[in-house]
């Protein structure tokens, strides 16, 4: 799922050395299959990939929101 945090026009920056954490909530998970539409057929793979994470920041104050990008 894409975070609806931030929109497409605006980011976030900051002190992220000092002043927040990614905690992975599960690792990655890998999959791969052959098995949509004609990809055994054509010898062709589907991987997907997904993790759980969140973004922790520690100080707000420390990060600033950018718009108009």
């Amino acid at each position: 799922m894409e975070t609806t945090a931030v929109t497409a026009t605006k980011a976030i920056i900051g002190d992220y050395t000092n002043f927040s954490e990614l905690a992975v909530r599960r690792g990655i998970d890998i999959q791969v299959s052959n098995s949509h539409s004609d990809f055994f057929v054509k010898g062709t793979l589907a991987i997907r990939a997904d993790m759980r994470a969140a973004l922790i920041h520690y100080r707000p104050k420390a990060f600033a929101v950018v718009t108009g990008l």
